[in-house]
């Protein structure tokens, strides 16, 4: 498995390089983590939100229609993800009389939290590599 991450720019309030550009806002540096194996995104953004959704509602449905995803995409999404992991993500119950379910497995809160824990360490490496290359305006 192999963490992706893209840097892209948004815009930011000060910036010595862009002083007086009459080209808009100075820009800020945003990232994106991904992993991937053989190419392939397994793990991103899309597939953190909603396995979070299941664990918070409970259902794919519910968790699906939370993060604005067809309920095809998202079953795909899990699928595609536990057959790479190798491991189940989420634990499933049928429906039936009391309904079916679905609830994270020990593996599936490792994997979000090791995302959103990379997530959160490269959008701060980034942030602060960008302010030490540029700094701020002197006053």
């Amino acid at each position: 498995l192999w963490a992706g991450v893209f840097l892209m720019a948004k815009k930011a309030t000060q910036s010595r390089l862009w002083v007086g550009s009459d080209v808009g806002d100075p820009p800020e540096v945003r990232t994106k983590v991904w992993f991937e194996t053989d190419g392939k995104r397994v793990f991103g953004t899309g597939i953190a939100g909603l396995i979070e959704n299941i664990d918070r509602l409970g259902t794919l449905t519910a968790a699906a229609r939370a993060v604005n995803m067809s309920y095809r995409y998202a079953w795909q999404l899990l699928r595609t993800a536990e057959t790479y992991f190798s491991r189940a993500l989420v634990t499933r119950q049928t429906g039936g009389r009391t309904g079916g379910g679905m609830a994270l497995t020990a593996d599936g809160r490792r994997a979000l939290e090791v995302f959103r824990t990379l997530n959160q360490d490269v959008a701060d490496f980034a942030d602060e590599r960008f302010h030490n290359l540029y700094g701020q305006d002197a006053d």
